[in-house]
């Protein structure tokens, strides 16, 4: 995908794929305390950003819009479209891009443990259709 190699934990039974994206220093893993309880209701892809956890570690492509293409084209070759979408820390600013690139795609999308930035309100004068993005607590 992209020339990367993403590694990725997928666990749950459910129809609607739930994208958990990673924090700063953080990998997939994070998300496990979360995959018995959000399973039953969703399959949960939880991917390791390029360059961290167990993905290949390329010489570029570390910008959001970057990071966002590789997790769109893994969500497709696992045959998913249509997404819910959640990002911690840095990995809110990826699910943002992702949301900004492929925002038909991205049915519901969260923040968990960080505020917003501001970022919802300057979304709209920029695209047509800003996604669903809110405050996720753990």
């Amino acid at each position: 995908m992209n020339g990367v190699r993403l590694h990725y934990l997928r666990s749950g039974t459910g129809k609607t794929p739930l994208v958990l994206i990673h924090g700063f220093g953080d990998d997939a893993r994070m998300w496990l305390p979360l995959f018995a309880d959000f399973g039953k209701d969703y399959t949960i892809i939880a991917p390791d950003l390029r360059g961290l956890g167990q993905s290949s570690r390329e010489k570029t492509g570390y910008d959001k819009k970057t990071a966002a293409a590789d997790i769109h084209e893994l969500v497709k070759s696992l045959g998913y479209k249509d997404i819910y979408l959640v990002g911690h820390d840095i990995g809110m600013m990826v699910a943002y891009a992702y949301a900004a690139q492929f925002p038909s795609e991205v049915k519901k999308a969260r923040t968990a443990g960080c505020a917003d930035s501001g970022a919802s309100a300057t979304f709209g004068k920029r695209y047509t259709q800003p996604p669903r993005f809110g405050i996720f607590i753990l």
